[in-house]
């Protein structure tokens, strides 16, 4: 089964006490975050991770503090989350690389918005890649990877697909179709797909949020999985 490991948000603004967003207990989840990481480049699995990449007058920080501001230590990514072989993808109009996507152990995927299909190449780069399994971890679980996670089963509330020109023409994608799985609706095509939340390796801003956020996923048709388990499946 092509598996693709989505990894949001794992940033120093997010992990780490002295961070301008800090999630806390989130450093608890480094040790885990690294085993991930190693596993899906030894294995050959592509690493997907999203990343907040803010202006200075971002207008989320009329919503959020400002954090993770683009080119600030606090913006950058763990380094137990980083590959060598990686790849920045933009929200920029075509500034998908095809070739630099496929050949690259991780593509980082920056990001504006609580909602990472905001970016419309997001879309566009899985559908590229083609997994029918996701596994997903990081922060913040009821916001970003709750987003993340209801992207994927197409029931979030923006889209799946991006229409070229307009970073937020979205459509609706269709619900699941089975328990534990999602319809992805890429670029070019439905496919059903198989969503998976490392429930040790996410950490969330409130306990009962977090709590009932993980409940709702699983209730749409995500699946709770831990990391030995993904460590111990190829």
């Amino acid at each position: 089964m092509k598996t693709v490991f989505l990894d949001i948000d794992t940033q120093m603004d997010f992990l780490y006490p002295a961070g301008a967003l800090y999630v806390p207990g989130a450093e608890k989840l480094v040790g885990v975050l690294g085993k991930l990481t190693q596993h899906a480049a030894a294995n050959r699995i592509p690493l997907v991770s999203t990343t907040d990449a803010h202006s200075e007058d971002d207008p989320e920080f009329k919503i959020w503090p400002p954090h993770c501001v683009a080119g600030t230590a606090g913006q950058q990514k763990s380094g137990v989350t980083l590959l060598p072989r990686r790849y920045v993808l933009t929200g920029a109009l075509d500034a998908l690389d095809r070739d630099a996507a496929l050949t690259s152990q991780q593509i980082v995927v920056e990001k504006h918005h609580v909602d990472p299909f905001n970016n419309p190449n997001l879309p566009r780069l899985l559908d590229l890649l083609e997994a029918e399994r996701y596994v997903v971890y990081g922060v913040v679980t009821e916001v970003c990877v709750a987003n993340a996670v209801r992207g994927l089963l197409g029931i979030g509330s923006g889209s799946l697909q991006a229409t070229k020109g307009d970073e937020d023409a979205r459509l609706p994608a269709p619900n699941r179709d089975r328990e534990g799985a999602g319809i992805f609706n890429g670029a070019k095509h439905a496919r059903p797909v198989q969503v998976e939340i490392v429930e040790d390796a996410v950490k969330e801003f409130s306990e009962p949020a977090g709590r009932d956020a993980l409940a709702g996923l699983v209730s749409a048709g995500a699946v709770l999985t831990s990391t030995r388990a993904i460590l111990e499946k190829l």
